[in-house]
């Protein structure tokens, strides 16, 4: 539980927490509903303040800046994702369809996939056919996602804004995939009609369970393609008033630091006003309704399952409370099923109580909330009316928003830019430059970043140049009790050196053993003193004449010019005592990271026997549960994973590669190797395949080293707003052009990157870099 005055229930809701999910599941079969009777007003949101604009420079004018027509049509209150060109969006959806369609999983394989793409373009019904992608650039010469949240799991508020060339031709090819897919849903209840918006008449094309809800506004040069029908009478408003986003001044400092000219191939902006609606009642209420509603569904699947498994066995259930009947229907499809189920004990008889009126009912061979519609199709959230509350609602609500009333009074917009560039070393690469900016910065919210890191330097400790990964952090000292630290830079490496198999790390001694294997160091420059103040030679006593000593737990420290560096590895301090260094850097920081391009490093078989590890327990484990869910709801082995998919809203997907299939009854997969070798020193399991010790098949490669191929980050926060900046080194991904072929080509090619990204951040507000000390001179005499 969290505290009064604690934001955390409040992100656990705008996060969609699997915990928070796991507890009113429970919660939805185990405690009964209070009265719902009782009604009482929506309460008020906290109240916001404003962020005031730095002051520009003489000359500066947020007026004169330009910026992009299409964020002229855009409500100031949503998200803001813009591509600047299809050929752009082509290129960042060929990222999602490499890793099955879920961008979130170019990082982390896991064992499921919500397939999110997929969603948005049955949502939307923009589903890019192969003309489309042919000729998109010669019809679209701006798109934009926007909307005001981006609940893809669940059924997002969201949609597309396209900036036509040829506004006659988009507008028709619309038309023409809209009328195709009205045809093929037509026959379950599909409607494909013009409703009244604002005025204008709106081609709205939708299914019953809301798979497909797309509402097409149209208004020259805009085709605005949106699931919410409350965001397409937004969308037309603003054509009115002029009130959008382009008009915030926040916007417009955004664009003055990340200026349209520079041509990103995405840019995003997530206002103030889309953070405070995230926290608004309207948001915070009914995103605890959506997700008992989501509760109930699963429960309701569960036990109409388990109850038609008990009749089919012959088994008669719990006979407890009241039912309209006492044998369930032959066909299990009957209207009544849910009284059944409650009548027979599979679930509390409170089940179908909901604050908000909806019931789970049975539609078309699936549940189905009555409000919301299917699961991972639900109604846009602003779509689902909210006009009370329970007096529990509005206090739960007044709780979790008091941290933001009291201590967070202001909501930061967060920004950020990719661009592409040509790997200035690596022709089967590309480099993406990486901006991002919380400005304006309402600092007093980040006193505790302030408490870690000292203010931001233009130095930096030169490290070895063969370190596959290195950190610095300049941090904060204290100038109190005996013994003061002062600001110093901490920073840390890992050598290219062949790793051992990584090993379980419980236990002190494990945890020791295992740091005492890394190739690693750790250093401060100027040296802290922590080790120094520790009683009986713990720290490593005075050093040697050439600046070593070393601790009685085996690690050896160098000190020397200020510096004190520690590691397991004598070899690697000597190594860097002969190159560590204080130089001038080109950027103010307070934290820098670099990595290497590890794919091709000696540390690349450490990462791939993890990543092989973890791929292998996933994939077990979905294994188990198709088993066990066949065994335990008492279903044909080969409906086993249907039901599991139905239960889990999402695709299971082999982690190593393969395909799930049943053999003699049981399930296995297409990618598990034909042998596994056990690393030296482990002992076989005694319980099936060991994937805690195993060694990966020969070729192997994890997931994220498929693309990864080295980067770099800086991180400093200035007086107004708090910059990440950096590049990000991947494999080309080929996109087809309009001859059919595989090109990486934008434009033309990809652009040499002719300019310093770490410089972009001070090219504004030079006033923020720290002044360069004079250098001392020499006197004469």
């Amino acid at each position: 539980m969290s505290k009064p005055n604690d934001p955390t229930s409040t992100l656990e809701l705008i996060a969609g927490s699997e915990s928070l999910r796991d507890r009113l599941r429970n919660e939805q079969l185990t405690v009964s509903v209070a009265d719902t009777s009782r009604r009482v007003a929506i309460p008020q949101p906290p109240r916001w303040q404003t962020h005031p604009i730095p002051s520009l420079r003489a000359g500066q004018s947020l007026d004169a800046i330009a910026i992009e027509p299409i964020a002229k049509v855009v409500p100031s209150e949503c998200f803001y994702i813009r591509f600047g060109s299809f050929q752009n969006y082509l290129w960042f959806q060929k990222l999602s369809e490499s890793r099955g369609g879920d961008i979130a999983q170019l990082a982390l394989m896991r064992g499921y996939n919500y397939e999110s793409t997929e969603r948005v373009e049955r949502l939307l019904n923009t589903k890019m056919n192969t003309i489309s992608k042919l000729f998109g650039d010669a019809v679209i010469s701006d798109m934009a996602f926007v909307g005001y949240d981006l609940y893809l799991q669940d059924g997002p508020t969201m949609g597309v804004v396209f900036e036509a060339k040829n506004f006659g031709l988009l507008k028709s090819s619309f038309e023409q995939e809209r009328l195709a897919t009205f045809e093929k849903i037509e026959p379950q209840g599909g409607k494909l009609r013009e409703e009244l918006i604002e005025g204008q008449n709106v081609s709205f094309l939708s299914a019953p369970d809301h798979s497909v809800r797309s509402f097409m506004v149209l208004s020259e040069p805009y085709v605005f393609i949106t699931s919410s029908r409350e965001l397409a009478r937004r969308f037309l408003e603003v054509q009115k008033t002029g009130e959008s986003m382009a008009q915030l001044p926040a916007f417009r400092f955004a664009r003055l630091m990340m200026p349209e000219e520079h041509d990103y191939d995405v840019f995003a902006y997530f206002s103030s006003e889309f953070f405070q609606n995230l926290v608004s009642p309207r948001y915070q209420i009914e995103l605890k309704r959506r997700m008992r509603a989501v509760a109930a569904l699963e429960n309701a699947e569960l036990a109409s399952i388990v109850a038609k498994n008990e009749q089919t066995r012959g088994l008669r259930g719990i006979h407890k409370g009241k039912s309209k009947t006492d044998s369930i229907p032959p066909d299990w499809l009957p209207g009544d099923q849910m009284d059944y189920l409650i009548g027979q004990g599979y679930l509390p008889r409170w089940f179908q109580q909901r604050v908000d009126g909806s019931e789970t009912i049975r539609f078309q061979g699936g549940w189905y909330d009555s409000v919301r519609g299917r699961r991972g199709s639900f109604l846009p959230i602003v779509d689902v009316p909210l006009v009370d509350c329970t007096p529990e609602e509005s206090a739960e609500y007044r709780e979790s928003t008091e941290f933001y009333t009291k201590d967070w009074q202001q909501t930061d917009p967060l920004m950020f830019g990719l661009r592409r560039y040509e790997h200035p070393e690596n022709p089967k690469a590309e480099r993406v430059a990486i901006e991002a900016y919380i400005a304006p910065l309402g600092s007093d919210k980040y006193g505790w970043m302030s408490l870690l890191l000292a203010p931001p330097v233009e130095q930096q400790v030169q490290l070895p140049s063969d370190d596959v990964v290195n950190v610095q952090l300049h941090m904060r000292g204290n100038g109190f009790g005996k013994n003061t630290v002062p600001n110093h830079i901490l920073f840390s490496g890992l050598k290219d050196i062949e790793l051992p198999f990584p090993e379980e790390t419980k236990g002190l001694f494990a945890t020791l053993g295992l740091l005492k294997s890394l190739p690693v160091y750790l250093g401060a420059w100027p040296k802290p003193g922590f080790l120094d103040s520790l009683p009986l030679g713990l720290g490593g006593g005075l050093p040697d004449a050439t600046g070593f000593s070393k601790t009685f737990i085996g690690i050896w420290r160098w000190q020397m010019e200020g510096f004190s560096i520690l590691s397991f590895h004598r070899e690697i301090l000597e190594v860097c005592a002969s190159l560590v260094r204080m130089i001038p850097a080109d950027d103010v920081a307070q934290g820098r990271l670099r990595v290497g391009n590890i794919a091709e490093s000696r540390v690349a078989g450490w990462f791939n026997t993890l990543g092989f590890r973890q791929a292998a327990q996933a994939t077990r484990g979905n294994l188990f549960l198709l088993d066990a869910v066949g065994q335990q709801l008492g279903l044909e082995a080969d409906r086993a994973k249907v039901v599991s998919e139905e239960l889990l809203d999402a695709k299971l997907q082999c982690t190593l590669n393969g395909e799930y299939r049943l053999k003699d009854g049981l399930w296995e997969t297409t990618g598990w190797p034909e042998s596994l070798s056990l690393a030296p020193g482990s002992h076989r399991s005694t319980v099936g395949f060991d994937t805690l010790h195993t060694v990966p098949p020969e070729g192997y490669r994890c997931g994220w080293l498929e693309w990864f191929r080295g980067g770099a980050l800086h991180l400093t926060q200035l007086p107004e707003r708090l910059v990440v900046v950096g590049h990000l080194d991947m494999e080309l991904l080929p996109v087809k052009t309009a001859n059919g072929q595989e090109s990486t080509e934008k434009s033309g090619g990809l652009p040499k990157l002719n300019f310093d990204i770490y410089s972009l951040p001070f090219k504004m507000f030079n006033s923020d870099k720290p002044p360069k000390k004079q250098e001392a001179k020499e006197r004469g005499f």
